[in-house]
């Protein structure tokens, strides 16, 4: 299945072409769709494909913001059929530089870029660990990669030690996200809906339900804390191959499913916690701390570039409930130390996480490689 805009075929190829594995819901392809909008607003045309299909109404939102899409549906890796479309519109579009982004789509873009023209700038865009067959392709396609941007130190030094990326072909971009405040309002509307009375204390977590994502520990923790305190409530937003497991025998639990504006949902949190045994730089912990939610996290991967332990959340190790609870009990009954973490750590992602910060570096990055200079 090959889908495309019907729209703009006579205007000429587009500056940057944006190569990913899906438009489903997630932190890589919100940076993707920011990075587009941007892009278009200032008139640079963006090219997105898309190697498997996504959700409706994200596609849509690339389209509104004016950039091309293309779907070229999983099969079409599969069959071949989708690495020759790939380089088609690389010959026939000539783009100045290939983003790509997610596991799949990094090393396809890497090998089609071969083929491609001789002056295509390759910018991968790390988003973690590759194992297995995938950090053997990394490896022998590194080469190709004009510049790799790591959103965290931790991902871009073992990106160097795992996949053999020169160091001084790696820049570190932080995560950017916007700046935001918690509505009293929404948050009244939003506890309505989810029956609390005024009293109940939120935990909430966003993210996909999936073994690195911790799910399981956290459940375990909330267990173990419901035991002695009644008026909580944990709320896990998103969607993945353990929502029926994590279910089972989840007592006190409410999951809501994927969610288009799980941000809007924040609202009605009082603790964000992040119980990942994996992370690079989680956008929807990031997203918590920007709207003044005390967080709890796991020290893993980048997020102790995000939470200072007792500075700006509370860090705990990964995979142990017990040191949950005790964060949990600490933020619940503490007013003083919850209002400290929550001004510095929304503090702390205006200034080292803003999403203009973020699209401004990947201008530069982008100019940098091409020769195009920021509007102004």
């Amino acid at each position: 299945m090959i889908e495309e805009n019907q729209h703009d075929e006579d205007q000429g190829g587009s500056r940057y072409c944006f190569l990913i594995d899906n438009l489903r819901y997630g932190g890589t392809q919100s940076r993707f769709f920011e990075l587009a909008k941007y892009f278009c607003q200032s008139e640079r045309r963006v090219h997105v494909i898309c190697l498997s299909e996504g959700d409706a109404d994200l596609i849509s939102s690339f389209r509104e913001v004016g950039a091309k899409v293309t779907i070229l549906g999983s099969r079409s890796i599969i069959l071949l059929v989708g690495l020759f479309r790939i380089w088609k519109i690389l010959r026939d579009e000539r783009p100045k530089l290939l983003l790509t982004a997610l596991p799949v789509s990094d090393v396809v873009g890497r090998v089609v870029s071969r083929f491609g023209k001789s002056d295509l700038r390759l910018v991968s865009n790390l988003v973690g660990a590759k194992f297995g067959l995938g950090l053997v392709c990394g490896r022998l396609t590194a080469s190709a990669v004009s510049k790799a941007v790591a959103n965290s130190e931790f991902l871009l030094n073992q990106s160097v030690e795992r996949e053999h990326i020169p160091k001084d072909r790696i820049v570190k971009i932080c995560n950017g996200v916007r700046e935001a405040t918690l509505c009293p309002d929404r948050r009244r509307a939003l506890r309505e809906e989810l029956g609390l009375t005024p009293g109940m204390v939120v935990i909430g977590s966003v993210g996909r339900l999936s073994a690195e994502k911790g799910y399981d520990i956290l459940i375990k923790a909330f267990q173990i804390l419901s035991r002695s305190q009644s008026d909580v409530l944990l709320v896990l937003i998103g969607d993945g191959p353990l929502m029926e497991k994590l279910k089972a025998g989840s007592e006190g639990v409410r999951f809501l499913g994927k969610k288009q504006d799980a941000r809007a949902f924040l609202s009605a949190f009082d603790i964000y916690v992040q119980p990942s045994r994996a992370e690079s730089m989680p956008n929807a912990l990031l997203e918590a701390m920007a709207v003044g939610l005390p967080v709890i996290a796991t020290d893993v991967g980048g997020v102790p570039e995000a939470v200072e332990d007792r500075n700006t959340g509370l860090l705990v190790k990964p995979g142990d409930p017990n040191l949950l609870v005790d964060s949990m009990k600490a933020l619940i009954s503490d007013d003083v130390l919850r209002e400290r973490l929550s001004e510095s750590g929304r503090h702390h992602v205006r200034e080292k996480f803003s999403m203009l910060k973020m699209l401004q570096s990947y201008d530069d990055l982008f100019g940098m490689l091409t020769s195009d200079e920021r509007p102004r």
